[in-house]
Order: C-alpha cells, then sequence, then structure tokens
C-alpha cells in the first residue's frame, strides 16, 4: 500500500491530504474506492513524470500546474496547436512552475523532469 514512498509517514500525510484524514479514508466504501482507482488509472499516464519530449496536451499529458526542481540549463515551452510558442523558459532553478492550459496544443521539455502538481 505504501509502495512508491520512502516512509510511512510521507504516504500517511498524502493521504489525509487528499481525503482529510487516515480514518476519513479507511471509511470510504470499497465501491467508491474501486470507482476512484478505475479513474485514477486512466488519468495516470497522463499525470506520470514527463521528461524531455513534446507532449500533446489532452492526450498525453494533462492540462494544469506542473513543476520541475533543482534543474540547470532546463528547457520548457508551451506550444500553441500550429507549433507557436505561447511562452517559455530557458536556465537552472530551484523550482519552476508551469500552468499548462486546456488549449495548448503541445508542452515541450528538454533536460528536466516536470511532475503534475495536483493528482
Amino acid at each position: 500500500m505504501t509502495e512508491g514512498y520512502d516512509d510511512t509517514e510521507v504516504y500517511e500525510d498524502a493521504v489525509a491530504a487528499k481525503f482529510g484524514s487516515i480514518e476519513a479514508f479507511l471509511a470510504i466504501p470499497p465501491a467508491d474506492l474501486a470507482a476512484e482507482d478505475a479513474r485514477f488509472e486512466t488519468v495516470r499516464p497522463l499525470i506520470s513524470p514527463k521528461g524531455s519530449g513534446t507532449w500533446n496536451v489532452g492526450e498525453e499529458i494533462q492540462p494544469g500546474v506542473w513543476k520541475a526542481y533543482d534543474v540547470g540549463d532546463c528547457h520548457w515551452a508551451r506550444l500553441a496547436g500550429d507549433g507557436d510558442i505561447i511562452d517559455n523558459h530557458f536556465g537552472s532553478a530551484l523550482r519552476l512552475t508551469v500552468n499548462v492550459s486546456s488549449s495548448d496544443g503541445q508542452f515541450e521539455i528538454s533536460s528536466c523532469t516536470f511532475y503534475f502538481d495536483n493528482p
């Protein structure tokens, strides 16, 4: 159950942030949990960490807030459907935050990895 977490406290904090408390999470009926799990499985590929590449918004990457941490020489660009640059950045930073809009065509990343902020 805590797979992917380095310690149980981090997992418990993540569950509490999503459901209010561990007790509230444990009180959710199994059928509701199964439905949430099925929904998450369809979204998981869209919110998985994204590294270098050009990702189609809504098909390969979820619109929303994406963050990269402690990066050097990172380049990102939000692109319109025709490939025109909407916004971009190149450089080093402790944290980069990008709001990928549902109206963007692609999100391009080079030399860094972005994580979806609110799965």
